[in-house]
């Protein structure tokens, strides 16, 4: 069979069938969707980012695991905002901030994934005996010279610097710093704040989730303006809809399937997926709408497919060429980006060239306001 009867083979079967396509589309979702509750979402750093065999991740990893890790937090001790307008001086270096201080650093070295804690009360300690001063004249002759390091030039903060151990469980860290920064009694003049590259992933993997489905609604609702208005009909406005719908919701779902999780980088790539995807059900859409000026529903959809999949299968074909060209660099992060939008593409163009005809015979085929009556009626 040449590719000419192959292509009206299938034209001929889509449009004679549609409720199997319909049918097939739809099971095919439902275990996708069904692998989407494996999706990982997950923060990229360096190492991720980066191939194999840079020296400088390498030496990185060598002192992370001879050295017991590398990673820190930090928590800031601050004078509160609203001090500055009372008489009160501003200044650090008092008892009850330095016991404060001292108290909490002791709490959090029991954790089990804290390896030690540096803070202006070791530096005290250090100098006096491994004693804490009773007296904050004492603390501020002890720390001259110290200012810019264990606290501030201005002396209005002090920094805990947290060591942590090697795979820690940040979630469960984050949770356990917060419940002792909550807990332990505080001076009512001082703030405290927790910051590193472990809490700014662990907040950014809790936006990847907001942003991709605010960028994802804000790309859907243009689209949707735009179709809408070259149209100018809800029922082929809506229907290339179901294109870039059914592409998003199938590459999420293999990628669940080979295991590739979604980072920060590929946020918009479902925003992209959705530009590029929506093409593919217009063209269907508007070749169907030409057709059915002379011919009937089936026919023009026959007609519409044998006209249209070869060119949109050379234009699928020359993208999946460039995404799979970004797999060729060093930055692993592309080649992911590459790999999810070579999926997009490659499902926009299937969803239009199987539920999209499909849906479009039955719409013009089958009267729905008629059919539901004869249910009614009896």
């Amino acid at each position: 069979m040449n590719l000419k009867n192959f292509l009206k083979s299938y034209s001929n079967f889509v449009s004679k069938h549609p409720f199997v396509i319909v049918a097939l589309v739809i099971l095919f979702s439902v275990l996708m969707v069904s692998q989407m509750g494996n999706l990982r979402f997950e923060n990229e750093d360096n190492n991720d980012m980066l191939p194999d065999g840079i020296s400088v991740m390498d030496e990185f990893e060598y002192i992370s695991n001879q050295f017991a890790g590398t990673d820190a937090l930090q928590i800031l001790v601050s004078l509160e905002p609203s001090v500055s307008a009372s008489t009160q001086p501003r200044d650090i270096r008092s008892v009850d901030i330095v016991e404060y201080v001292e108290l909490i650093g002791q709490k959090i070295e029991l954790l089990e994934d804290v390896r030690s804690v540096d803070s202006v009360s070791n530096t005290l300690k250090s100098l006096n005996d491994d004693k804490l001063p009773k007296g904050d004249r004492e603390i501020k002759e002890l720390l001259v010279g110290f200012e810019g390091s264990v606290i501030s030039k201005d002396y209005e903060t002090t920094l805990l610097t947290i060591n942590l151990e090697n795979n820690v469980d940040a979630a469960e860290l984050y949770k356990d710093l917060k419940e002792i920064l909550e807990t332990t009694p505080k001076p009512s003049k001082i703030k405290t704040q927790l910051s590193g590259d472990l809490i700014v992933d662990l907040v950014m993997e809790e936006t990847f989730g907001p942003d991709m489905s605010k960028t994802s609604n804000f790309a859907l609702l243009g689209i949707l303006i735009v179709v809408l208005i070259i149209f100018r009909s809800i029922k082929y406005g809506f229907t290339p809809l179901t294109t870039i719908i059914f592409a998003n919701m199938w590459s999420f779902g293999l990628l669940a399937i080979i295991n590739l999780p979604i980072s920060s980088v590929m946020t918009g790539v479902s925003s992209m997926i959705m530009g590029i995807g929506i093409d593919f059900g217009i063209q269907v859409v508007y070749r169907f709408k030409y057709e059915m000026k002379t011919k009937t529903p089936s026919e023009a959809m026959s007609a519409t497919l044998e006209n249209v999949i070869i060119p949109m299968s050379t234009t699928t074909l020359a993208a999946l060429i460039g995404f799979r060209a970004m797999s060729l660099g060093q930055l692993t992060m592309m080649a992911d980006i590459g790999t999810m939008m070579s999926f997009g593409v490659m499902f926009s163009m299937l969803a239009a060239l199987t539920f999209v005809p499909a849906i479009l015979v039955i719409g013009e085929t089958y009267s729905l306001r008629n059919y539901l009556k004869k249910i009614i009626g009896g």
